[in-house]
């Protein structure tokens, strides 16, 4: 399980090797047309720190640009 303000926190900055040997591989990923940009969605329970809840399905998005994570967005479902 992964804590929400984890994820936010130590992903950003790190590349497509560190992510999966993190996170494993995506259950998804997509790009734009010039190949800059790459989303990757993961699966994955997520404990939100502020309520003390965990969300068994909360969708991950990554965006990756030129290799390196620079937005992450978790969606707490």
């Amino acid at each position: 399980m992964y804590g929400k303000r984890n994820l936010e926190i130590l992903l950003p900055g790190k590349n497509y090797q560190e992510v999966v040997e993190m996170l494993g591989q995506p259950n998804g990923a997509g790009g734009d047309a010039s190949g800059l940009l790459v989303t990757w969605e993961y699966r994955r329970e997520v404990l939100d720190q502020a309520t003390g809840l965990t969300f068994y399905l909360s969708r991950i998005l990554l965006t990756f640009e030129k290799g390196i994570c620079v937005d992450v967005q978790v969606e707490l479902l």
